[in-house]
Protein backbone atom coordinates (compact mmCIF):
# COMPACT_ATOMS: atom_id res chain seq x y z
CA UNK A 1 0.00 0.00 0.00
CA UNK A 2 1.14 3.35 -0.82
CA UNK A 3 0.59 6.64 1.25
CA UNK A 4 0.86 10.27 -0.80
CA UNK A 5 1.24 12.95 2.38
CA UNK A 6 0.61 16.00 1.02
CA UNK A 7 -0.74 19.93 1.98
CA UNK A 8 -0.81 20.80 5.83
CA UNK A 9 0.63 16.94 6.73
CA UNK A 10 3.70 17.21 3.79
CA UNK A 11 4.68 20.59 5.81
CA UNK A 12 4.41 18.96 9.31
CA UNK A 13 6.32 15.67 8.33
CA UNK A 14 9.12 18.50 6.98
CA UNK A 15 9.22 19.94 10.00
CA UNK A 16 9.57 16.25 12.38
CA UNK A 17 12.04 14.65 9.67
CA UNK A 18 13.84 17.64 7.81
CA UNK A 19 15.84 16.23 4.79
CA UNK A 20 18.94 14.77 4.15
CA UNK A 21 20.87 15.59 0.33
CA UNK A 22 19.97 12.29 -0.35
CA UNK A 23 15.90 12.36 0.85
CA UNK A 24 15.74 15.03 -1.50
CA UNK A 25 16.64 13.94 -4.50
CA UNK A 26 15.12 11.02 -4.53
CA UNK A 27 11.83 12.18 -6.33
CA UNK A 28 9.60 10.35 -8.78
CA UNK A 29 8.05 11.55 -11.88
CA UNK A 30 4.72 9.56 -12.32
CA UNK A 31 0.48 9.25 -12.82
CA UNK A 32 -0.32 8.24 -9.56
CA UNK A 33 -2.14 5.27 -9.01
CA UNK A 34 -6.21 5.32 -7.68
CA UNK A 35 -5.16 4.18 -4.17
CA UNK A 36 -8.40 4.02 -1.36
CA UNK A 37 -7.43 6.24 1.66
CA UNK A 38 -5.82 4.17 4.24
CA UNK A 39 -7.52 2.78 7.42
CA UNK A 40 -6.66 3.35 10.81
CA UNK A 41 -4.79 0.09 11.26
CA UNK A 42 -2.77 0.65 8.06
CA UNK A 43 -0.96 3.73 9.62
CA UNK A 44 1.60 1.68 11.45
CA UNK A 45 3.11 0.92 8.02
CA UNK A 46 4.29 4.58 7.57
CA UNK A 47 6.34 6.96 9.25
CA UNK A 48 3.86 9.58 10.25
CA UNK A 49 4.03 9.58 13.71
CA UNK A 50 3.31 12.84 15.32
CA UNK A 51 1.54 14.64 12.25
CA UNK A 52 -1.74 16.12 13.65
CA UNK A 53 -5.68 14.57 12.55
CA UNK A 54 -6.70 14.46 9.95
CA UNK A 55 -3.96 13.68 7.45
CA UNK A 56 -3.84 15.28 4.38
CA UNK A 57 -3.61 13.40 1.64
CA UNK A 58 -3.53 13.06 -2.23
CA UNK A 59 -5.26 10.60 -4.15
CA UNK A 60 -6.05 10.65 -8.15
CA UNK A 61 -9.75 9.62 -8.49
CA UNK A 62 -12.45 10.84 -6.81
CA UNK A 63 -13.95 7.57 -6.85
CA UNK A 64 -11.79 6.53 -3.89
CA UNK A 65 -11.81 10.29 -2.42
CA UNK A 66 -13.89 9.36 1.07
CA UNK A 67 -12.62 11.91 4.05
CA UNK A 68 -13.19 10.86 7.65
CA UNK A 69 -11.86 12.20 10.93
CA UNK A 70 -8.76 10.58 10.32
CA UNK A 71 -7.90 11.34 6.62
CA UNK A 72 -8.41 14.34 4.36
CA UNK A 73 -8.02 13.53 1.02
CA UNK A 74 -7.36 16.09 -1.86
CA UNK A 75 -7.77 15.00 -5.60
CA UNK A 76 -5.02 15.50 -8.27
CA UNK A 77 -5.40 13.49 -11.47
CA UNK A 78 -3.03 13.31 -14.29
CA UNK A 79 0.75 13.59 -14.35
CA UNK A 80 2.42 15.47 -11.61
CA UNK A 81 5.55 17.89 -12.52
CA UNK A 82 8.95 16.82 -12.12
CA UNK A 83 10.73 16.68 -8.74
CA UNK A 84 6.63 16.82 -7.40
CA UNK A 85 7.27 13.97 -5.10
CA UNK A 86 9.90 12.70 -2.81
CA UNK A 87 10.21 8.95 -2.34
CA UNK A 88 10.68 8.36 1.78
CA UNK A 89 10.24 4.69 1.59
CA UNK A 90 7.94 2.04 3.35
CA UNK A 91 5.59 3.05 0.13
CA UNK A 92 5.31 6.23 1.76
CA UNK A 93 5.52 9.34 -0.66
CA UNK A 94 5.36 13.35 0.52
CA UNK A 95 4.78 16.45 -1.93
CA UNK A 96 8.38 17.96 -2.40
CA UNK A 97 8.63 21.12 -0.13
CA UNK A 98 8.17 23.05 -3.59
CA UNK A 99 4.72 21.19 -4.26
CA UNK A 100 3.86 21.82 -0.84
CA UNK A 101 4.30 25.31 -0.63
CA UNK A 102 2.75 25.53 -3.88
CA UNK A 103 -0.41 23.41 -2.08
CA UNK A 104 -0.66 25.18 1.11
CA UNK A 105 -0.78 28.87 -0.60
CA UNK A 106 -4.25 28.07 -2.36
CA UNK A 107 -5.87 28.39 1.22
CA UNK A 108 -3.44 30.21 3.41
CA UNK A 109 -3.68 33.48 3.57
CA UNK A 110 -0.61 35.75 2.35
CA UNK A 111 0.67 36.74 5.16
CA UNK A 112 0.74 33.12 6.88
CA UNK A 113 2.31 31.44 3.43
CA UNK A 114 4.90 34.24 3.87
CA UNK A 115 5.80 32.97 6.95
CA UNK A 116 5.92 29.36 6.34
CA UNK A 117 8.55 30.16 3.07
CA UNK A 118 10.50 31.69 5.62
CA UNK A 119 10.86 28.73 7.39
CA UNK A 120 10.98 26.50 4.60
CA UNK A 121 13.91 28.47 3.16
CA UNK A 122 15.83 28.95 7.00
CA UNK A 123 17.51 26.76 9.05
CA UNK A 124 14.65 26.27 11.49
CA UNK A 125 11.51 24.11 11.95
CA UNK A 126 8.15 25.52 14.26
CA UNK A 127 6.54 22.76 16.08
CA UNK A 128 3.87 20.95 14.60
CA UNK A 129 1.49 21.07 17.30
CA UNK A 130 0.85 22.39 21.17
CA UNK A 131 -1.55 19.71 21.78
CA UNK A 132 -0.15 16.15 22.63
CA UNK A 133 -3.23 13.73 23.15
CA UNK A 134 -4.18 11.42 20.26
CA UNK A 135 -7.69 13.37 19.58
CA UNK A 136 -5.48 16.03 17.50
CA UNK A 137 -2.12 13.78 16.68
CA UNK A 138 -1.10 10.75 15.50
CA UNK A 139 1.30 10.39 18.24
CA UNK A 140 0.77 11.70 22.20
CA UNK A 141 4.74 12.51 22.19
CA UNK A 142 4.25 15.34 19.58
CA UNK A 143 7.28 18.53 20.20
CA UNK A 144 6.29 21.54 21.17
CA UNK A 145 9.63 23.14 20.33
CA UNK A 146 11.44 25.08 17.98
CA UNK A 147 13.90 23.02 15.96
CA UNK A 148 17.34 25.34 15.32
CA UNK A 149 20.11 24.54 12.69
CA UNK A 150 18.60 22.19 10.77
CA UNK A 151 19.40 21.82 6.76
CA UNK A 152 17.16 24.08 4.70
CA UNK A 153 14.22 22.21 2.87
CA UNK A 154 14.26 24.72 -0.18
CA UNK A 155 15.33 28.09 -1.33
CA UNK A 156 13.31 31.39 -2.87
CA UNK A 157 14.90 30.33 -5.89
CA UNK A 158 13.62 26.63 -6.18
CA UNK A 159 10.12 28.37 -5.19
CA UNK A 160 9.89 30.64 -7.98
CA UNK A 161 11.07 27.92 -10.73
CA UNK A 162 8.45 25.60 -9.55
CA UNK A 163 5.72 27.92 -9.56
CA UNK A 164 6.83 29.18 -13.10
CA UNK A 165 6.20 25.73 -13.87
CA UNK A 166 3.01 24.74 -12.70
CA UNK A 167 1.12 28.18 -14.96
CA UNK A 168 -2.35 28.05 -14.06
CA UNK A 169 -2.69 25.76 -11.02
CA UNK A 170 -4.10 26.54 -7.93
CA UNK A 171 -1.91 28.60 -5.33
CA UNK A 172 0.81 29.13 -8.33
CA UNK A 173 -0.22 33.19 -8.28
CA UNK A 174 0.10 33.10 -4.31
CA UNK A 175 3.24 31.50 -4.50
CA UNK A 176 4.51 34.34 -7.26
CA UNK A 177 2.61 37.19 -4.88
CA UNK A 178 4.92 35.67 -1.98
CA UNK A 179 7.92 35.40 -3.11
CA UNK A 180 8.57 39.26 -3.10
CA UNK A 181 8.67 39.34 0.13
CA UNK A 182 10.78 36.19 0.75
CA UNK A 183 14.69 35.64 1.75
CA UNK A 184 16.88 32.67 2.32
CA UNK A 185 18.58 31.91 5.29
CA UNK A 186 16.40 32.84 8.64
CA UNK A 187 17.63 31.04 11.48
CA UNK A 188 14.68 31.53 13.81
CA UNK A 189 11.26 32.55 13.92
CA UNK A 190 11.60 35.89 15.58
CA UNK A 191 14.56 37.00 12.53
CA UNK A 192 10.90 35.98 10.81
CA UNK A 193 9.09 38.01 12.54
CA UNK A 194 11.66 40.76 12.55
CA UNK A 195 12.33 41.04 8.50
CA UNK A 196 8.30 40.96 8.01
CA UNK A 197 7.65 43.61 10.12
CA UNK A 198 10.35 45.98 9.05
CA UNK A 199 9.88 44.86 5.73
CA UNK A 200 6.41 43.92 4.31
CA UNK A 201 4.25 46.71 2.23
CA UNK A 202 2.39 49.89 4.26
CA UNK A 203 -0.69 47.60 3.44
CA UNK A 204 0.25 44.14 4.61
CA UNK A 205 1.29 46.51 7.87
CA UNK A 206 4.90 46.46 7.70
CA UNK A 207 7.48 49.52 7.62
CA UNK A 208 8.30 49.11 3.67
CA UNK A 209 12.12 48.85 4.39
CA UNK A 210 13.88 46.69 1.41
CA UNK A 211 14.51 42.91 2.28
CA UNK A 212 18.14 41.79 3.28
CA UNK A 213 20.08 39.29 3.13
CA UNK A 214 20.04 37.42 5.91
CA UNK A 215 22.75 35.50 7.75
CA UNK A 216 24.69 37.17 5.44
CA UNK A 217 28.77 36.68 5.21
CA UNK A 218 30.98 39.62 4.81
CA UNK A 219 34.15 38.68 4.06
CA UNK A 220 37.04 41.90 4.64
CA UNK A 221 39.63 42.63 2.63
CA UNK A 222 43.05 40.51 3.46
CA UNK A 223 44.39 44.58 4.31
CA UNK A 224 41.50 44.70 7.13
CA UNK A 225 41.59 41.64 8.57
CA UNK A 226 44.81 42.48 9.87
CA UNK A 227 43.44 44.29 12.42
CA UNK A 228 40.36 42.31 12.89
CA UNK A 229 39.88 39.20 15.31
CA UNK A 230 38.02 37.26 12.63
CA UNK A 231 38.42 36.29 9.04
CA UNK A 232 34.93 36.94 8.35
CA UNK A 233 31.72 38.12 9.70
CA UNK A 234 27.80 37.13 9.93
CA UNK A 235 25.26 39.37 10.29
CA UNK A 236 21.98 38.38 11.02
CA UNK A 237 20.37 41.17 8.54
CA UNK A 238 22.58 43.18 5.83
CA UNK A 239 21.61 45.40 3.31
CA UNK A 240 24.88 45.28 1.13
CA UNK A 241 24.62 48.08 -0.77
CA UNK A 242 23.59 50.40 1.62
CA UNK A 243 26.61 48.96 4.17
CA UNK A 244 23.62 48.78 7.12
CA UNK A 245 23.22 45.80 9.16
CA UNK A 246 20.95 44.88 12.13
CA UNK A 247 22.07 42.62 14.65
CA UNK A 248 18.89 40.62 16.74
CA UNK A 249 19.79 40.53 20.40
CA UNK A 250 19.17 37.11 21.88
CA UNK A 251 20.51 34.92 25.23
CA UNK A 252 19.03 31.88 24.44
CA UNK A 253 22.42 30.12 22.97
CA UNK A 254 25.17 32.96 24.50
CA UNK A 255 27.10 33.30 28.19
CA UNK A 256 25.79 36.92 28.10
CA UNK A 257 29.06 38.39 29.76
CA UNK A 258 30.76 36.47 26.84
CA UNK A 259 28.84 37.40 24.08
CA UNK A 260 28.75 41.23 25.36
CA UNK A 261 32.36 41.48 24.56
CA UNK A 262 32.15 39.10 21.16
CA UNK A 263 29.24 41.47 20.07
CA UNK A 264 31.19 44.42 21.02
CA UNK A 265 34.24 43.65 19.21
CA UNK A 266 32.32 42.90 15.96
CA UNK A 267 30.35 45.95 15.58
CA UNK A 268 33.38 47.76 16.03
CA UNK A 269 35.13 45.52 13.06
CA UNK A 270 32.17 46.47 11.15
CA UNK A 271 32.59 49.96 12.10
CA UNK A 272 35.59 50.25 10.53
CA UNK A 273 34.15 48.37 6.98
CA UNK A 274 32.07 51.49 6.99
CA UNK A 275 29.09 49.52 7.91
CA UNK A 276 26.60 50.61 10.38
CA UNK A 277 25.18 48.06 12.99
CA UNK A 278 21.87 48.57 14.88
CA UNK A 279 21.26 45.94 17.57
CA UNK A 280 17.80 44.98 18.24
CA UNK A 281 16.29 43.15 21.05
CA UNK A 282 13.18 40.88 21.75
CA UNK A 283 11.53 43.18 23.90
CA UNK A 284 11.85 46.09 20.99
CA UNK A 285 10.24 43.65 18.38
CA UNK A 286 7.65 43.01 20.87
CA UNK A 287 7.10 46.85 21.41
CA UNK A 288 4.96 48.58 19.05
CA UNK A 289 6.60 52.03 19.75
CA UNK A 290 10.15 50.68 20.68
CA UNK A 291 9.94 48.90 17.30
CA UNK A 292 9.07 51.78 15.30
CA UNK A 293 11.94 53.92 16.41
CA UNK A 294 14.46 51.10 15.02
CA UNK A 295 12.62 51.42 11.51
CA UNK A 296 12.76 54.59 11.73
CA UNK A 297 16.94 54.46 12.30
CA UNK A 298 17.26 52.10 9.85
CA UNK A 299 15.21 54.42 7.34
CA UNK A 300 17.30 57.56 8.30
CA UNK A 301 20.46 55.53 7.49
CA UNK A 302 19.61 54.35 4.04
CA UNK A 303 18.48 57.95 3.47
CA UNK A 304 15.37 56.93 3.83
CA UNK A 305 12.12 58.41 5.26
CA UNK A 306 8.65 56.02 6.52
CA UNK A 307 5.96 57.32 5.31
CA UNK A 308 3.57 54.76 7.31
CA UNK A 309 1.48 57.74 9.17
CA UNK A 310 0.28 59.17 5.90
CA UNK A 311 -1.09 55.45 5.19
CA UNK A 312 -4.76 55.20 6.76
CA UNK A 313 -4.61 51.40 6.45
CA UNK A 314 -1.31 50.67 8.40
CA UNK A 315 -2.21 51.24 11.94
CA UNK A 316 -4.85 48.21 11.88
CA UNK A 317 -2.75 46.25 9.47
CA UNK A 318 0.19 46.73 11.60
CA UNK A 319 -1.83 45.53 14.56
CA UNK A 320 -3.66 42.62 12.49
CA UNK A 321 -0.21 41.18 11.05
CA UNK A 322 1.21 41.42 14.66
CA UNK A 323 -1.30 39.33 16.18
CA UNK A 324 -0.85 36.74 13.09
CA UNK A 325 3.21 36.63 13.40
CA UNK A 326 3.26 35.93 17.38
CA UNK A 327 0.76 33.13 16.85
CA UNK A 328 3.06 30.08 15.11
CA UNK A 329 0.51 27.62 14.89
CA UNK A 330 -0.81 26.85 11.16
Amino acid sequence: MELLLSHKSALEYWRIHGASEESLTNYQLARLAPTDPPKTEAFDQFNIAGLSLPIDVTVSSRDVRLASSLINPHVTTGLLPEKSIVDVGNGLFVSSPELCFLQLAYNQELIKIIEIGFELCGSYALPVSRAVNNRTSTSNRTSNKTLYGRTSLTSVEKLSAFAESMKGTKGQLRVIESLKYLENGSASPMETVLVMLLTLPYRLGGYGLPLPKINARINPSKAARRSMSQAFYVCDLFWPDLNVAVEYDSDMFHNRTVQVDKDSRKRNSLAALGIVTITVTSQQVMSVTALERVANQLAINMGRRLQQNSNPQFGKAHQELRRKLLDFQY
